[in-house]
């Protein structure tokens, strides 16, 4: 995880493109080059990459000193600024964007049931999950949103089959912001196709 003070510029960075990024057809918003990209941070802007974000600090904010928690707090209140001003194009970008993450989603799983070393990937793949969780969030209640919906259920179902609860696969900061009850797929990790077989 990056430390706070960049993910705080970076935060700063996506809510700046934010406004032409919702009004534009991009799902994916490229950062411009010379806009002070801080750290190894994403290139580009989507709401899954600005969910996961506002995450990340949210795991750190209670030990962040006075100064970074009050600029926090403002560019959290920004983002619930635009979200009320652009709600139609928010959850317009929200749909799409899951309906793509499910894609990749999806393909990772099929990774899975060819080889056994796609279980190493896991930590970093389940990001997809992740976001698709905070983007649904943000997607309304249309046809769409309801077709993504369903598609995640089918590919949960699909997941648990083969899954084996155990430690959060992510650094333990982060375990606050994202509960068992609703994130159980990072309390564990694929079984490999022999075990689940045998189960």
């Amino acid at each position: 995880m990056q430390p706070p003070d960049l993910q705080l510029a970076f935060l700063q960075l996506l809510l700046d493109s934010l406004e032409p990024y919702l009004l534009s057809k991009e799902m994916f918003w490229p950062l411009e080059p010379g806009a002070g990209l801080p750290g190894e941070m994403p290139a580009r802007l989507s709401l899954g990459i600005l969910a996961f974000t506002l995450d990340g600090l949210a795991s750190q904010e209670s030990h962040l000193p006075v100064a970074p928690r009050r600029e926090l707090l403002r560019l959290k209140r920004l983002w619930e600024t635009h979200q009320t001003n652009w709600r139609a194009a928010v959850e317009r970008k929200s749909t799409q964007e899951s309906r793509a993450r499910l894609s990749l989603w999806s393909a990772y799983l099929d990774e899975l049931d060819e080889a056994e070393a796609a279980r190493e990937d896991y930590p970093h793949e389940v990001r997809q999950r992740v976001m698709i969780a905070r983007l649904s969030g943000w997607s309304g209640e249309g046809p769409e949103a309801g077709r993504n919906a369903e598609r995640t259920r089918s590919l949960d179902a699909r997941l648990k089959g083969r899954f084996e609860t155990g430690p959060f696969v992510w650094e333990f900061a982060l375990e606050q912001v994202y509960p068992g009850s609703e994130f159980w797929f990072l309390y564990g990790r694929p079984s490999s196709r022999a075990a689940a077989y045998l189960a």
